[in-house]
């Protein structure tokens, strides 16, 4: 994890670093082509999780099976072994999380109808996800009710799900965009 941007966590040690990400013009990109090892990723033994956060958005690039590709500008990129193990290597990550920073609710709506694309699959989460906060109740308690909305789809050995969160009671307009990928084919 990085921490404010330091190398190092408050105990003074020093995180790890994943050997997978390449700087492509300033450009952090992650190889999802085929399954990352746990040194690809930074991932300790012994710890289930390993995560890169930034306080300000840094571009990020996946690439993906099938010639797929997707570039954000992500605040947290974390990959873990929790959910499940891989029989064949349980060192092996077998998830992967990332996020965006809060955003207006018209860039969020244009972001994930990109990142849907991006994945092969039509806008007809985000359009459903546009249509419930729009119909949300505007007063009494449902009217500060989180409303999610997403999709998911399966591009070679991945499954890969982007979601939207609009969370009404921040009073700000904004949504975060969040993305979860299973590294693992069971």
């Amino acid at each position: 994890m990085s921490f404010n941007g330091d190398d190092k966590d408050p105990s003074g040690k020093e995180t790890p670093h994943a050997t997978a990400p390449t700087d492509d013009k300033g450009v952090e990109v992650w190889d999802l082509r085929t399954p990352p090892s746990a040194d690809d990723v930074g991932l300790r033994s012994g710890k289930d999780y390993v995560g890169y956060e930034t306080r300000k958005p840094r571009r990020v690039r996946f690439l993906l099976p099938d010639d797929h590709e997707l570039t954000i500008d992500a605040t947290l990129v974390v990959f873990d072994r929790v959910m499940h193990k891989d029989p064949a290597d349980p060192t092996r990550p077998t998830g992967m999380d990332f996020r965006m920073a809060p955003m207006p609710l018209e860039t969020a709506y244009k972001v994930m109808s990109t990142s849907l694309k991006a994945f092969g699959m039509g806008t007809e989460p985000v359009d459903q996800w546009r249509q419930d906060i729009e119909n949300r109740p505007t007063s009494g308690v449902e009217a500060n009710h989180r409303v999610e909305g997403g999709g998911n789809t399966k591009i070679g050995y991945l499954t890969v799900g982007v979601g939207g969160v609009f969370d009404p009671v921040n009073r700000d307009g904004s949504a975060i965009i969040k993305y979860h990928v299973n590294l693992y084919e069971k």
